[in-house]
């Protein structure tokens, strides 16, 4: 049922199989289904996924909503974390980067 932590772990996994598979458009229609649940442990990998596969698919602006949001989630992160949202950041600097020189470009 939706609402479960169960279809959010689905919505998780689908989108990262279909990402493997090289398709980022499919694999984004199942991680922007955010499911409302008390308990949204899955929302950060959900919007950290969300930005890669919009980064992958050329989105950058949207991609660098995605990691921003991540990174407002996770600005006090466990240490186990840390790398992740080291990870992270430096993805939203690069995507920041290439928004930056595509507008010089103009």
């Amino acid at each position: 049922p939706a609402g479960t932590p169960i279809r959010a772990i689905a919505n998780l996994e689908l989108s990262r199989m279909y990402q493997a598979r090289g398709q980022p458009d499919r694999a984004l229609s199942y991680a922007r289904r955010r499911e409302r649940s008390p308990r949204a442990r899955l929302l950060a990998p959900m919007v950290r996924l969300q930005g890669e596969l919009h980064q992958e698919l050329g989105n950058l602006a949207a991609a660098a909503e995605s990691f921003a949001l991540y990174l407002h989630i996770r600005a006090d992160p466990d240490p186990v974390l840390l790398t992740e949202v080291q990870d992270v950041r430096e993805r939203l600097d690069e995507v920041q980067r290439a928004i930056s020189d595509g507008s010089r470009d103009q």
